[in-house]
């Protein structure tokens, strides 16, 4: 009897349509081929790979940091990707000792004596279309927005979720259609999402 894997996919994912970081062209890289990683989410994707060091830069930013260097993908989300870009929160216990240290949290920490950008405050804005994306570090230029940017609080230490009572969609509140409406069965007053 032999076992095959079945994809969750109906694409596949084609690793010769990215570009990948070659270690051989940078003399800074360092390995740390112990630490390694192997996730799995909920659609079915897993990530596996080691961790890696080199000098990190972000416009003007630059830093000395940790990353993770994947090695197998099954996901198509990752055709045409270059890399991901980490801007999640630090995470805790044997994931977080499996995984190396968000780049925003690289860059700003006070002991990374490799880092110009220790005084920047942990905020990051992302802003994308269909064909280019941005990301602004330490806040948001209010230039870049239409209207008055508002901040929720997180509600977890390791995870970036925020309490929703409903999704709407539009350029003002008055216009915007409703896509969805949760009914709190707890009767809380909101539902706890994952962004």
């Amino acid at each position: 009897l032999a076992l095959t894997a079945v994809s969750p996919f109906h694409t596949p994912y084609r690793p010769e349509q990215s570009r990948h970081f070659d270690v051989t062209k940078s003399s800074t890289f360092h390995p740390i081929t112990e630490k390694v990683f192997d996730l799995h989410y909920a659609d079915g994707s897993h990530l596996r790979g080691f961790n890696g060091v080199d000098q990190v830069w972000l416009g003007d930013y630059k830093c000395t940091a940790p990353f993770g260097v994947i090695t197998d993908c099954n996901s198509p989300d990752f055709n045409g990707v270059d890399g991901i870009l980490g801007f999640g929160l630090p995470k805790a216990g044997e994931e977080g000792r499996e995984l190396p240290t968000p780049i925003l949290f690289a860059m700003t920490d006070m002991e990374n004596k490799m880092s110009n950008a220790r005084d920047l405050t942990r905020k990051f804005s992302f802003f994308s279309t269909d064909t280019d994306a941005e990301v602004q570090l330490g806040g948001y230029d209010p230039a870049t927005t239409v209207g008055e940017m508002w901040y929720t609080p997180c509600l977890s230490e390791n995870d970036f979720i925020v309490g929703v009572t409903s999704l709407r969609f539009g350029h003002t509140f008055g216009e915007s259609e409703q896509l969805l409406k949760f009914d709190d069965q707890a009767d809380e007053p909101y539902l706890p999402s994952i962004m």
